[in-house]
Parts: structure tokens; sequence; C-alpha cells
């Protein structure tokens, strides 16, 4: 089986469908974050957000009723939450919480 080329291990993909109620991330993020972002990633006020990864040892199967799984064109891949068991492989997922911190840098390029 060979990979495509963007789906690497620990790179982070933003969720194609809604996270669950009753998901235990639910207590630490609030907001945006939550649900899926089709056409843009949100930005997170106080930096936590919900994303989907993949590991190697999560496998290439198929997902069992509620597993995140990835899919998608070249570019556009999205965790998406199965909706009952398929008989189709993908690459399994597993959803994490994600600490994102923007560091901003100055510099003078020009003194008057």
């Amino acid at each position: 089986m060979k990979i495509p080329k963007d789906w690497k291990p620990d790179t982070l993909y933003i969720l194609g469908d809604n996270l669950p109620h009753n998901h235990p991330a639910r207590t630490k993020v609030k907001g945006m974050t939550l649900w899926k972002s089709i056409d843009y990633a949100p930005t997170p006020s106080n930096g936590l957000c919900i994303q989907g990864v993949w590991k190697r040892e999560n496998g290439f199967r198929p997902p069992k009723k509620d597993e995140w799984y990835l899919s998608g064109c070249e570019g556009f891949v999205r965790a998406y939450r199965a909706p009952n068991d398929f008989s189709e492989s993908f690459f399994v997922a597993s959803i994490v919480l994600v600490k994102n911190k923007t560091i901003q840098t100055s510099e003078i390029i020009e003194r008057y």
C-alpha cells in the first residue's frame, strides 16, 4: 500500500466532522475549535484546539463506528468520524488536544 505524500505520521489535521458532545476534550476547549472547519482553520483564543493525528501504529484498516479516520484529496485531508463500521480501509486517526503558540519577532530594517 502506497501512502499519499501529504499523509504523514504525526501531522495534525483539521476536523471534518464535529466533535461529539460527550467527548472528554470538550471540558478543555470551548467554541469554534470543537467544530468542523471545512473552509478554514480556526484560530483559538486560548491557544487550545482539537485536531486529528495519524500514527503509523493506528494502521490502514476499516474504521469502526465512532473511530476517526483521514480522508480527502491531496492538500485537503481532514479527520472524519465514522458514522458506522466501514468495510473500506482508511488511515485511522486519533483526536488530540493541541496548544498552538504564535511567536512574533521584530527586526529593525531601516532607521530614520
